[in-house]
Formats: C-alpha cells, structure tokens, sequence
C-alpha cells in the first residue's frame, strides 16, 4: 500500500490503511491489532484527522511522519521509510529486546544528538537496577517509542471485564497497574525534566500504593486509562527527544539518593515493562473465559 506523497492518504486509501495494520502478522504468525477492532478503528480515524502528515523534507521523498493520534508511536513500531512504503509493525513479548533499528533514517537524520550510551550503576539507586536490567538496547528514546504502540496494541485487546480483574485478592485491578505506571512515569519524568535543567534541589519519593488507592483508577474505562498512557508518553518523549549531550549526564538528588537523567529515562522504560510482564505472566493467563 503506497502513502500519496503530496495528499497524504488518498480518500480511497483509508480502509486499506486500517486493514493492513489490523490485520498484520509480526514475524510469529501472530495478528497485530487483532482483537476489540472497532476501538483501533476509530483511533485510526482520529488520527487521520489530527496526527497523520506527508510532508517533503529538502527535496526528499515525502515521508508519512506522524501516527500519533490516538497514541500510535511516531516510528519505533510503525516505521514509515524509504520512498513512503509501510514498513511493518514489530511488538514484541515480554522481555524481547526492543527494537531500536527500525527507525526512518530519514526522520532522525537531522534530529539533535541522542543519549545512546546506558547509565553506569552509580548513576541509580540499587534498587532500580531490576527496571533498568530489563531494558535491552543503548538508543532510549526509540525504545520508549517503540513502547509506546506495544501498549497500546496490548490494551487494545482488552475488555472492561479485563481491566477489572485481579488475579489475587488485595492485589491491584489491571485498570490500576496502568494507572500507576501512568503516574510513575509522570514523576520520573518530572525528576528528569528538574535535573536536566540544572536543578540541585532534593525531590522527595512518593508512596505508590495511597497514590493508587485514591485515584479511583477502576472507576474509569480502560481504553481511557490506555489513551492517557499514550499521551503520558508522548510528553515524555518530547521532554527526551530534544535534551543536549550534556544534559543526558547531569545528576541530582531524588528520594535521597542520586540519579541521572540518562538513569531515570531507563527507568521510565523498565518500569513499564516490569509491569508489562507481570500483567503477561499474571494475569492474562488467570482471567477466567467468558
């Protein structure tokens, strides 16, 4: 299927956009976006209205540059390269490597200077050294990219009764492990942002579980809590996307212990998947069929 490179989608083209993502297969024989279709549907159409672009860069083939309405990555997982082709969508398990060569070399061949290099251990408390083993690869903002559409692929193909499940008693819904990793990923983002910027003053931690106890998380629709992860991400990555060398290494205080902001992007990327496999291996498995 062929983007037309100076209207974008042609008119015609819509469907066959929609059925060639849906009904993709990774490299498993496994479908992509196969399951609660309607709902990917129509953040398809959202994002044809709002985030899908055809735009010529210095007398370069037209690239498709954006899916980001609705939450879709920007290219980790939908890589749209070359002279407009789709490329393909990898999502891949729990703990596989992240893929991090799967961007349009065109879209970041201007792009500011990136933090490829991972963090030292002195660079973290010992305790998030669990979250940033999990994390494979050196390029953090493709793999926070390529997280991004992996989630939502994952809550996708999942129902309300889905989201309200726990798989023991006084454990969380998963409704609620999403809404922690949304608000942990805010926080760490936020000890990001204030250390890039050279601020010495000492954060103070937070407790998750009375976080997660008032935020009324199963009140809400899981696809709400799904959409919110996205654009959570979204900011995180524009926060990431455009820090200098420099900033990457600097070094602040956060819950009494000092952390870089190379650190803590890591850990925004393991934390999720710690949480991604525990739903993987927990959880899915449990719910009773209907």
């Amino acid at each position: 299927m062929m983007f037309d490179g100076q209207n974008g989608f042609r008119h015609d083209a819509e469907i066959t956009f929609e059925q060639k993502i849906v009904n993709a297969h990774d490299r498993t024989g496994e479908g992509i976006l196969h399951r609660n279709q309607e709902r990917v549907r129509g953040i398809f159409r959202n994002g044809l209205k709002r985030g899908i672009k055809s735009r010529t860069r210095n007398g370069s083939d037209p690239i498709a540059e954006e899916l980001d309405g609705g939450g879709f990555a920007e290219g980790a997982g939908l890589a749209l390269e070359g002279h407009t082709r789709f490329a393909g969508v990898q999502v891949h398990r729990c703990l596989r490597s992240v893929p991090s060569g799967i961007l349009s070399a065109s879209r970041w061949s201007k792009a500011m200077a990136r933090m490829t290099t991972r963090p030292e251990p002195d660079e973290y408390a010992p305790y998030y050294g669990k979250y940033i083993s999990l994390v494979q690869g050196n390029d953090i903002v493709a793999i926070l990219e390529a997280q991004r559409l992996q989630s939502i692929q994952l809550f996708a193909a999942r129902s309300e009764r889905d989201g309200n499940f726990r798989y023991a008693p006084r454990k969380w819904t998963v409704k609620e492990v999403l809404g922690h990793v949304n608000d942990a990923e805010r926080i760490f983002a936020y000890r990001a942002l204030r250390i890039a910027r050279g601020d010495k003053t000492p954060l103070a931690g937070f407790d998750q579980e009375p976080y997660v106890s008032v935020a009324a998380f199963t009140e809400r629709p899981l696809a709400d809590l799904a959409e919110e992860f996205a654009h959570v991400r979204s900011a995180t990555l524009a926060l990431f996307r455009h820090l200098k060398e420099e900033a990457w290494i600097r070094r602040g205080t956060a819950s009494d212990n000092e952390v870089s902001v190379r650190a803590l992007a890591f850990i925004i990327a393991g934390h999720e998947l710690h949480h991604r496999c525990i739903l993987d291996e927990h959880y899915f498995p449990a719910i009773p069929r209907a």
